[in-house]
């Protein structure tokens, strides 16, 4: 039996997935997921279900933030435009409406549950770092942290470039007519009447102008990122060596600057 995930609205009751507005195959989409990522939002287990819960206002939001922060760069903008699209479908619900996200049938049919939950509740701390990133313009930061919403369930299908987006698209099409269409379902789901789905597939613009990748209008603060899995050995490298200055330093990464150009060494887990 194939698994699913239920996106549910009271009235109706978290546990009652025959009364999904939305369902999603084997995974969680991303708007979803973004849904469920303010600090507010709880994920439940009893009794052998489990579901995420929020208030609609809380996710729209937490989804405003989101579309805010990516909206100034193209790439973003047309690839992540159902969000934009689940957006607009979620505001027709008064703000108090309780939102659940029912994924006791992932659960139940994965082989590491309890890791799987735990990495589940923490959407909300991944999603945070993600739009933290963006909102200062690092778009390759925000895309890695992006992509770590990826594990468990949850589907990010943008990778930062459109031909690698459309290449990894047109192997993945399941009942759907176009990578469009397979994007926007991955992003949003299929709802009782697919009119979300269509309105969500017709948002996207998956091939821009130009196979420009999520870069594309940042030639004033380009920048070469630089991953280390030792933040002190590389700082000794390239300050004390090297002889770089030294523009931002945290715990996490490191801004240097030589010659005028910038570079960022940003630490990452072993």
């Amino acid at each position: 039996m194939l698994a699913n995930s239920y996106l549910i609205i009271s009235p109706a009751e978290p546990t009652d997935i025959a009364s999904a507005q939305i369902t999603q195959r084997q995974t969680i989409p991303l708007a979803w997921a973004l849904s469920v990522a303010s600090s507010s939002s709880r994920l439940i287990s009893t009794h052998g279900h489990h579901y995420f819960e929020t208030r609609t206002d809380d996710a729209l939001k937490l989804i405003d933030r989101a579309l805010a922060a990516w909206n100034y760069n193209t790439y973003f903008r047309d690839t992540l435009a159902p969000v934009g699209v689940f957006r607009q479908w979620l505001a027709n619900y008064p703000s108090e409406t309780w939102l659940y996200i029912n994924i006791s049938e992932l659960i139940g049919q994965s082989p590491s549950p309890d890791r799987d939950m735990e990495e589940l509740r923490t959407i909300p701390e991944k999603v945070s770092r993600a739009l933290e990133e963006i909102e200062k313009k690092d778009f390759t930061l925000f895309l890695r942290e992006l992509r770590r919403l990826s594990y468990p369930f949850v589907t990010v299908p943008i990778t930062g470039d459109r031909q690698r987006d459309i290449q990894i698209l047109s192997y993945e099409v399941r009942d759907t007519k176009s990578i469009e269409a397979e994007m926007a379902l991955q992003m949003v789901g299929v709802d009782r009447d697919q009119s979300l789905l269509i309105a969500a597939t017709e948002a996207i613009r998956l091939r821009g102008k130009n196979a420009g990748d999520a870069t594309e209008e940042f030639d004033a603060e380009e920048r070469v990122v630089i991953y280390t899995k030792d933040l002190v050995a590389a700082r000794r490298l390239f300050i004390d060596r090297i002889g770089m200055s030294v523009l931002e330093e945290s715990d996490e990464r490191l801004l240097v600057e030589s010659r005028g150009n910038e570079f960022m060494i940003s630490r990452v887990s072993s």
